[in-house]
């Protein structure tokens, strides 16, 4: 985990899943979920954000994992986009654990989560485009993604 930034790492794989560990910190928030995707997952998310902003309308999704119980692990959800005409870039990150609980009143208490938003510079998009790809090709390893000062 880095201390201010978006990291994505190898966790485990077999013939149909992926897990992986998506965590992210701001220096004063920070969360972490481990979910499980299809193999061709990070391959799909390092294609779609690749040359990422084209405009300062360009904006990309990522899915890991899925929101609800109904799925293991997780999940994470990133969105890429540009906040000002200058094509200046961020990113919102949605991390949410799947489990839930039952408070005593046998009130269902969601996931525990994070969501946050935080600039980014286009050279850490390239290399964690990069990182992610070695990801995929190796399943080790780790994508680092630093926020902007």
């Amino acid at each position: 985990m880095i201390e201010r930034g978006l990291n994505v790492s190898y966790l485990w794989h077999d013939f149909a899943a992926l897990e992986v560990r998506i965590s992210a910190s701001n220096g004063e928030f920070a969360g972490v979920a481990e979910p499980y995707t299809d193999l061709q997952a990070i391959t799909d998310a390092a294609a779609k954000l690749e040359g990422f902003p084209v405009n300062a309308q360009d904006v990309r999704d990522l899915e890991f994992g899925a929101p609800g119980e109904e799925f293991a692990g997780g999940y994470g959800r990133l969105r890429f986009f540009c906040v000002d005409l200058a094509g200046h870039a961020a990113v919102e990150i949605w991390i949410a654990t799947k489990e839930g609980y039952r408070a005593s009143s046998g009130r269902e208490i969601p996931a525990q989560s994070v969501h946050m938003i935080a600039r980014i510079e286009a050279a850490a998009i390239d290399d964690f485009v990069r990182e992610l790809r070695e990801l995929n090709e190796n399943f080790r390893g780790s994508a680092d993604l630093r926020f902007a000062n």
